[in-house]
């Protein structure tokens, strides 16, 4: 593994790192000037070489660079020009290091398929695209471009769930490149399926901090949490217990993530959809299930001292002990 403590420059190539739990190894030097040296940074699972990995030897250095990068961003932004190049900081032992896109060939000698598929994705030929792209990944199942490139096709045949299935399996492999990322939010967003548009969101957050990329579509979410719960509200009176149940689920899987990133704005709401939860599951014949929900609503309201909220749950954990009518 690579240690910059304890190998010179001229030893980084072949070393391996760890980056967010994904295993890579330092291919050839591309570049360096002064405390800098430039690496190719192949994924060792899938093969392919997607990044550059930066290591600096002086922070200080770094912290010059990314304050440049960050500064190139913002009158970029401010022009409506192009980005710049998307960079990760990296913590390694005796260095800072940036990972950033990398521009070349991914990988020495594609397969026939792969390019075959390529070629008619280009051409609007999806169904034939994901055809080849299918053969392409059943020969390399880690293939990420190939996966990547066949849930492309797949959104164009509005094959939404495959494609978004494929890029949960991508960013599995390849958990920090982050146009990836991006496909995946933007697929799911396309969806309605607010759970993975904040997961994919959370992750490009952790990894990019600068990149505001997808926060539109993550700040759709809260709207799409409402509906879940005002929908299953509806099927419940409509005595669809069992498909309210399901639904104010998804609610508060979605409450749940939210109230992860922003505690003050969404504990409330997601104590509110525990409490529908649980008022289901009584309903549909489930005590154990709603004393449970209880449980974990009551905490939340406790501690934001919501007084209704907190006799809401007294009163129907007593319907739920007494197995009265709803």
């Amino acid at each position: 593994m690579l240690d910059p403590r304890v190998h010179d420059p001229e030893e980084y190539e072949g070393k391996g790192v760890v980056i967010r739990g994904c295993q890579y190894e330092l291919g050839r030097l591309v570049g360096s000037g002064g405390s800098k040296f430039v690496h190719l940074l192949r994924n060792r699972r899938s093969g392919l070489t997607l990044m550059v990995l930066k290591v600096f030897r002086d922070p200080e250095n770094a912290r010059g660079e990314l304050a440049r990068e960050l500064a190139a961003y913002g009158l970029d932004q401010m022009l409506g020009f192009g980005q710049v190049p998307n960079l990760m900081e990296v913590a390694l032992d005796g260095a800072v290091a940036h990972v950033q896109d990398y521009h070349g060939p991914y990988e020495p000698a594609p397969r026939a398929e792969l390019l075959r598929g390529q070629e008619f994705l280009k051409a609007g030929r999806w169904a034939e695209g994901v055809a080849a792209l299918e053969v392409a990944v059943q020969a390399q199942p880690d293939h990420t471009v190939a996966l990547n490139n066949c849930a492309f096709g797949l959104v164009r045949l509005e094959r939404l769930a495959e494609a978004i299935d494929l890029m949960a399996r991508v960013i599995e492999i390849e958990p920090n490149y982050l146009p990836y990322l991006q496909s995946y939010v933007e697929y799911a967003a396309m969806a309605r399926r607010p759970v993975e548009v904040l997961d994919g969101f959370v992750r490009i957050r952790e990894r990019y901090p600068h990149n505001h990329s997808c926060d539109d579509l993550a700040a759709q979410v809260p709207g799409w949490a409402a509906v879940l719960n005002n929908s299953s509200i509806d099927l419940a009176r409509a005595g669809r217990l069992t498909e309210a149940v399901a639904l104010i689920g998804q609610a508060v899987a979605v409450y749940t993530r939210l109230a992860r990133t922003d505690p003050q704005t969404y504990e409330v709401e997601l104590a509110e959809s525990l409490l529908n939860l649980a008022n289901f599951q009584r309903m549909a014949g489930d005590p154990a299930g709603a004393l449970v929900t209880l449980y974990d609503a009551t905490d939340i309201a406790e501690r934001y001292r919501r007084r209704d909220l907190i006799e809401f749950a007294r009163d129907l954990r007593q319907r739920t002990l007494s197995a009265g009518p709803g």
